[in-house]
């Protein structure tokens, strides 16, 4: 599945469930598994920083 694809998907979860959704992609090779390293913690909050607030959030990994 391509990135635009994803993006509308996301948008359609978004729409249903009233949510705001953000992802964290770790790999996109299939069987290939990984762990969020500390470095990736800043980046998180910084997008989330710099969303509006939103009431639901839900947070894809």
């Amino acid at each position: 599945m391509g990135r635009n694809e994803r993006a509308n998907l996301f948008r359609k979860i978004e729409a249903l469930r009233g949510s705001r959704v953000l992802t964290y992609v770790t790999s996109d090779r299939q069987g290939a598994t990984s762990q969020i390293g500390d470095d990736a913690i800043r980046p998180l909050y910084d997008h989330l920083r710099a969303m509006d607030h939103c009431p639901r959030l839900d947070l894809y990994i």
